[in-house]
This record gives structure tokens, sequence and C-alpha cells, in this order.
């Protein structure tokens, strides 16, 4: 749907917090083929 202008790279970055206040943060690489 957005040929070449769709396939440079994309980051998001979300951060959590579990119990005794230690600081996640989850980083994750994926490729999609049709």
């Amino acid at each position: 749907a957005f040929g070449d202008a769709g396939k440079h790279a994309r980051s998001a970055v979300g951060v959590a917090s579990l119990p005794l206040n230690t600081p996640v943060e989850v980083e994750v690489i994926v490729e999609v083929r049709d």
C-alpha cells in the first residue's frame, strides 16, 4: 500500500514498571513479507 515510502525503519518505545520499582524496556525488530 505504501510502496517504497513504507520501507523505512519505525521505532516505538514503551516503558513499564514492575514491583520494587524495576524499570523494563522491550525492543523488537521484525520484518514483514508479503
